[in-house]
């Protein structure tokens, strides 16, 4: 129900505010006082076609704002939720279109940003508009599904048929993407592989590189470090006059003469500790000279191990350690490439469960508009004969795609419905587009809008 109409620099209103309530409004004026500007601002709350010209002049821009009571319109919150444009109270709406002298407007639903087509989806059904032509909309075959729709009040079987639809449709759509695409899958997953056969054929470590590194070091200077470890060997130990000797006499000395002050007991008890480092110093030494040596062969096996390291790290960029987390990423990807098959036959499964879930609301929603057309027939030729049409037939014709067959699904189900009529008794119905005259419209128009107003409902 609609609350709230706010209009401000539209056509010749400057601002203006219509508070609406439950029962019947009239709005009343002498002509040219602006009854039919409000209309048109109501159409353009309903996705009508907006222009510069309904800009009031001297203005900039001009904005109509309408607030809404959704609280029994399932299927408007339905769709408001399928595109996250819900607002913060489930049960009201709130609509403000902004036509600007200065290029495109701007339309918000609930305070998001919107189209025009979402705005007219959105809205289709919240409000019903009669003019003098209106009548014609009958005449629109792709009317008639949403007029037999809305007199079902079948909403929750509409959304539940929608919600299956949807995620049909999505994972066919995937199904469809995965098998078009297999070519460059197979390109993509022969890529990864080579990448990932290269990586595991060099088979890097972590930490090798700079551990290669410090061994070629040794090894390229083996000579210069085995000659300076066995003179330092000798001038701490090994040779006479060496620091060890030296360390060894001064600490004889000290010790001789802390007898005589023990203040010197520290110092020559320090003189006999770094005597014991220096000689353990030079039996490291020894030890180290036993274990270098020149090895030409080992070394042109580092320069080619590093060669191979560096390759890498030159062709997957920055360091070794980069080059290993790329390899943990490629081969995570091949993997879900090589499950291609895999995936693809598991959704192909979930596209035939999402099927006849289709297909069962399919049917559904099938058999409950059977149901509301027999009935809808025999409720407006009630009210044609309130009307002096007595005896005249509107009856709504059901085609409905064989069951399991997707290619007549759509999203509005699995029907095509057309409105057939004939004015007089014993005259076969025909199609309303063809034989209705003007004055059979109106009327039928009238009697369809007393029934469905009778449940509460509107033309969508």
């Amino acid at each position: 129900m609609l609350l709230t109409l706010r209009i401000r620099n539209f056509a010749i209103i400057d601002a203006a505010e219509l508070e609406l309530g439950p029962g019947f409004t009239v709005i009343t004026g002498e002509t040219g006082a602006g009854k039919s500007i409000l209309v048109n601002a109501l159409t353009l709350i309903l996705g009508g076609r907006a222009s510069a010209e309904l800009i009031r002049a001297g203005a900039d821009a001009a904005e109509v704002e309408a607030l809404f009571d959704i609280s029994d319109q399932p299927v408007v919150r339905a769709r408001l939720a399928d595109r996250q444009l819900a607002g913060d109270d489930p049960d009201l709406l709130v609509v403000r279109r902004v036509i600007s002298t200065k290029g495109r407007g701007r339309i918000s639903i609930n305070g998001g940003l919107a189209s025009v087509a979402t705005l007219a989806e959105i809205v289709r059904g919240l409000v019903d508009i009669s003019g003098q032509h209106e009548q014609q909309s009958l005449l629109i075959p792709d009317n008639h599904l949403g007029i037999l729709d809305a007199f079902a009040a079948h909403d929750q079987l509409l959304v539940d048929y929608r919600a299956a639809f949807a995620a049909w449709h999505a994972a066919q759509g995937e199904c469809d993407r995965l098998r078009h695409g297999e070519e460059e899958l197979l390109r993509r997953a022969d890529y990864l592989r080579f990448q990932v056969d290269e990586i595991e054929r060099v088979a890097p470590q972590p930490g090798e590189l700079e551990a290669l590194e410090n061994e070629r070091r040794r090894l390229a200077h083996a000579e210069r470090l085995k000659r300076g470890a066995q003179l330092v060997e000798g001038l701490l130990y090994g040779e006479d006059g060496s620091a060890f000797d030296r360390l060894s006499k001064s600490a004889a000395e000290l010790e001789g003469l802390a007898r005589l002050d023990q203040t010197l007991g520290p110092i020559a008890a320090a003189v006999v500790a770094a005597g014991k480092e220096v000689q353990e110093a030079a039996r490291e030494l020894q030890r180290y000279d036993g274990r270098i040596d020149a090895d030409p062969a080992r070394l042109e096996a580092v320069d080619d191990r590093l060669a191979e390291l560096r390759r890498l790290v030159r062709k997957h960029g920055g360091d070794l350690e980069q080059v290993l987390t790329r390899f943990a990423t490629l081969k995570a990807e091949l993997a879900g490439l090589e499950d291609s098959d895999g995936r693809l036959a598991r959704l192909e499964a979930e596209v035939t469960a999402l099927a006849r879930r289709v297909a069962d609301a399919a049917a559904a929603l099938s058999r409950s508009r059977a149901a509301a057309a027999e009935r809808l027939g025999k409720a407006v030729a009630v009210e044609l004969a309130d009307l002096d049409l007595g005896g005249a037939v509107l009856a709504a014709n059901l085609a409905s795609a064989a069951p399991g067959d997707a290619s007549g699904w759509g999203p509005d189900g699995a029907d095509r419905v057309e409105l057939v009529w004939s004015a007089n008794p014993g005259e076969p119905v025909r199609p309303l587009v063809r034989i209705a005259s003007g004055g059979e419209l109106s009327r039928l128009m009238l009697a369809v809008k007393r029934v469905l107003s009778s449940r509460d409902l509107e033309i969508g």
